[in-house]
């Protein structure tokens, strides 16, 4: 009798120790987007004028609801050869989301990987968030947009990258 309630609990183990909830997959990778986990961090460069520019640090930091969002860290301002460390992080022309699930940064390639648009999107919800890059890929005008996916131009002087 013990023998059998042994390999019962066993049993009974193994099946919720090996439960597990359906995850989506991301899109396959690409070189024309990446998705930014807690723990990267992202840089913005801005150009001021011909002779000085702004690097700012973010750092994407997740919750316990499994949000992600982005957390300023550091600015510089080069100018004239002189830089200036930042306390707070300066105004830029983009809004950067927050508390969602997935941030994701799109480049569209349009002749070179020097010629691109970037867009930053942000979602709870990874398989919209995988739809609208389909989207967005094949019709640019498709960003902003409101409801299960954000979405925001990165302007043309701007450099956003992850690290």
């Amino acid at each position: 009798m013990t023998t059998r309630l042994a390999i019962a609990s066993t049993a009974l183990f193994l099946c919720v120790a090996c439960h597990h909830r359906a995850v989506t997959p991301p899109l396959a990778p690409s070189a024309d987007y990446s998705d930014l986990a807690p723990g990267a961090s992202l840089r913005i460069t801005l150009p001021l004028s011909e002779q000085a520019f702004e690097i700012i640090h973010y750092r994407v930091q997740g919750n316990a609801n499994g949000r992600v969002s982005l957390r300023f860290e550091s600015a510089r301002t080069t100018s004239n050869g002189k830089t200036i460390e930042e306390t707070s992080p300066p105004p830029l022309p983009f809004a950067l989301p927050q508390n969602n699930r997935h941030i994701r940064l799109i480049f569209l390639i349009r002749v070179s990987a020097a010629d691109h648009n970037m867009a930053i999107a942000a979602s709870k919800d990874l398989a919209k968030l995988n739809t609208f890059t389909g989207r967005l890929r094949n019709n640019s005008a498709s960003c902003p947009q409101t409801g299960a996916v954000s979405c925001v131009w990165v302007p043309e002087h701007a450099a956003v990258r992850p690290e």
